[in-house]
């Protein structure tokens, strides 16, 4: 057997704007995540950050060291963040988020999209087979039904065919989850997949068949 020494280096970072976290992204920890944060996340900052690398040293004449593990977590505060355009950005946001070699997460503890509420939502990035995928479970979008519906109806969704009612003929309160699945790496052959579904209380539709209107219903959608 080979002795080996191991090694436990950890740091930890003050606050600083979410703009300059790539002077601290380790160079070799997934770039694609790293592409993703500066080109998506435009404002906030980073709270809490801290990293821990674990190294073996084997004994011998060529002692190369060994990555065993690097993870790390930091806090976002007042973030906004773009997950698909060309829909309307996630603002406000505060979350925890952690990574290691085999990817990054992000837990969402509060935000909004437009006059949409967010009270949870889990993002994933993770190379798999040569292809790194985002993955976006938002749930607890809660506002207005005539935003959420916009959401789904609008681009690159279009969940709301041409028979349905659109936007402009809801009143009341939406629920709505919003899951999407999206490749990261470019010539990815794989497309985007996209689900939502929407509970909607209080619901009035107006507008949409002539002489019949509905008022205080409920509805699911999805």
């Amino acid at each position: 057997n080979v002795n080996t020494t191991r090694i436990t280096s950890s740091a930890t970072l003050s606050d600083f704007s979410v703009s300059s976290i790539g002077r601290y992204w380790p160079s070799n920890l997934v770039p694609e995540v790293l592409d993703w944060i500066s080109a998506n996340i435009t404002a906030g900052t980073v709270t809490n950050a801290g990293v821990q690398i674990v190294l073996s040293l084997p004994s011998g004449a060529s002692r190369s060291p060994r990555l065993n593990e690097l993870r790390g977590s930091f806090g976002l505060s007042d973030i906004s963040v773009s997950y698909l355009s060309p829909m309307p950005p996630v603002t406000g946001l505060s979350g925890t988020a952690g990574f290691t070699e085999e990817g990054f997460d992000l837990t969402v503890h509060s935000g909004g999209v437009e006059d949409l509420f967010l009270t949870s939502a889990k993002v994933g990035i993770r190379p798999l087979s040569g292809s790194t995928r985002l993955t976006v479970d938002a749930h607890g979008l809660r506002g207005p039904v005539a935003t959420a519906t916009g959401i789904l109806a609008g681009p690159p969704l279009e969940l709301l065919g041409p028979g349905l009612p659109q936007p402009q003929h809801f009143s009341g309160t939406a629920d709505t989850r919003l899951v999407l699945d999206l490749p990261l790496s470019s010539g990815d052959p794989e497309p985007f997949n996209v689900s939502g579904s929407s509970t909607l209380e209080g619901v009035g539709v107006t507008g949409w068949v002539k002489g019949y209107d509905l008022s205080d219903g409920a509805l699911d959608l999805g």
